[in-house]
């Protein structure tokens, strides 16, 4: 679904992240099998007289990525303390607008985080399959990963500046590349092509995509929260967004 390469292309791995800086964060995974990951995205802000170039300031990092061991014997199960102390931190750290959640294997643990943390915890179920369709393809599309082979040739072979860039984690960008397409039975309004879904390269497969999963919450979540004007000290243009978020 990603190309591992272009994705390393786009990576900034000295780009450090302000404390109290505006971010949102996205959430899913599993407990006993898999993954789960809780990834970060900087909402960019505005002030003063807005450049729409400027607003190419998203930026994702893993907070957390939880990975079952290969070979562990039935009952492993992800430290749920830990999960939550790594959320809790960072609600301390930064200025974390919203954080969506899916609720898959987590829903009491999401409540739990919401009575904490109030209406900054939205669960978000990543079955609503035609919402989820646009988000996936138009995630690709913002990060410059989605040109062919043939449109990045006619570039010279250089992909044009992303709208959001990453810190280059190594098993973040595992879990792009172990990332797969499946096609939907639904059509993109637009181009009348089929929207898609992410999977595993097959059902039992030891290759994680929960991080993957998570950091397309998460940049969902950030241009929820830019647009509804968090960050921002003046008007901007709004972010192109999938209908029925």
């Amino acid at each position: 679904a990603f190309d591992p390469i272009r994705w390393g292309q786009i990576a900034t791995p000295g780009r450090v992240v302000r404390k109290k800086a505006f971010i949102a964060l996205g959430f899913a995974g599993a407990r006993t099998r898999d993954a789960t990951a809780l990834i970060a995205t900087l909402i960019p802000t505005a002030r003063g007289k807005v450049d729409i170039k400027a607003l190419s300031g998203f930026h994702q990092w893993p907070i957390g990525i939880w990975e079952r061991p290969a070979h562990t014997e039935d009952g492993w199960e992800v430290d749920e303390a830990e999960v939550t102390a790594a959320l809790n931190e960072t609600f301390g750290a930064y200025q974390v607008a919203l954080a969506f959640c899916d609720p898959h294997h987590w829903g009491p643990t999401i409540d739990t985080w919401a009575g904490k943390h109030g209406d900054a915890i939205v669960k978000y179920d990543t079955t609503k399959t035609r919402a989820i369709g646009y988000v996936f393809r138009d995630y690709k599309t913002m990060m410059g990963l989605a040109l062919t082979d043939e449109e990045l040739a006619e570039l010279g072979g250089v992909l044009p500046k992303p709208r959001m860039t990453h810190n280059g984690d190594a098993l973040f960008a595992e879990h792009i590349a172990n990332a797969y397409k499946s096609d939907l039975r639904l059509l993109d309004e637009d181009t009348e092509e089929p929207l898609w879904t992410l999977q595993k390269e097959r059902r039992d497969s030891p290759l994680k995509i929960d991080a993957l999963i998570s950091a397309i919450l998460a940049w969902a979540c950030a241009v929820s929260a830019q647009n509804k004007g968090v960050g921002q000290t003046t008007d901007i243009p709004r972010t192109r967004f999938p209908r029925n978020i």
